[in-house]
């Protein structure tokens, strides 16, 4: 297996212990996994993916949503790997982002986060394809909307507007750090039975349970209480 070259940019780190991540690629491409520093003392993990092809086709910009684990994008990784450049960002909420002073979660907050990592890339001035789902993709539209960021082609998976979340999950959040493994299952149970047809909906149910079980309780917990103040209408009337 190759590797893929060391980053030129300065806020870059290697880190190799959380690894291997050939499965989420052909044979022949190349894969790295970095961090970089934002301005807020958080580190985010980034893994790039560079097809063994030179074909010159368009960088892209992978962001799992809220809580979003690598697992779940495996055959979508696979199958885009083959042919594109591929970098997968994760954003602070995830388990692997390193904070050493506390910090926000809220949804301006994960722009940021988005605009550092395209930005510790240099991608800000390059063509790029950016693909965002939930929380990420809502950040995505913050960053959009206040022209921070210029991709070739932005593509929101389930972006919100805002997050009305049920009163007793939210108050759940308050209590869901010590008792998260007591709580999980009834979120799961919530989840099967009240938000999705698991008849038609069985592998979006599978993925939030991975979320779930890899999740960071402190960080999601946080990031659900702060997600819940949103409204994307603060940032739509910036377009002229």
């Amino acid at each position: 297996m190759k590797e893929f070259p060391n980053s030129s940019e300065s806020n870059f780190s290697d880190d190799f212990s959380d690894g291997d991540y050939s499965r989420y690629c052909p044979n022949s491409a190349a894969y790295k996994s970095e961090y970089i520093s934002t301005n807020t003392g958080v580190s985010l993990r980034i893994i790039t993916f560079r097809p063994s092809a030179k074909d010159n086709m368009p960088l892209i910009v992978l962001i799992p949503g809220l809580a979003g684990v690598i697992d779940s994008f495996k055959d979508l990784l696979v199958e885009l790997t083959s042919r594109y450049p591929v970098y997968y960002v994760e954003t602070r909420e995830k388990r692997s982002a390193k904070i050493s002073s506390p910090v926000g979660f809220s949804v301006s907050d994960i722009a940021a986060d988005i605009a550092c990592a395209i930005q510790a890339l240099g991608l800000a001035h390059f063509s790029y394809i950016l693909i965002s789902y939930s929380l990420t993709a809502s950040g995505a539209a913050v960053v959009l909307a206040i022209k921070m960021l210029t991709p070739t082609l932005a593509v929101l998976v389930q972006p919100s507007a805002s997050f009305p979340w049920p009163r007793w999950l939210l108050g759940l959040t308050w209590v869901g750090v010590p008792l998260y493994g007591v709580i999980k299952p009834f979120v799961k149970w919530y989840i099967r039975n009240f938000t999705i047809d698991i008849n038609e909906g069985k592998e979006i149910y599978e993925i939030n349970c991975r979320n779930l079980d890899q999740a960071n309780p402190r960080r999601l917990t946080t990031a659900v209480r702060a997600m819940a103040r949103f409204s994307i209408w603060e940032y739509l009337p910036k377009y002229k």
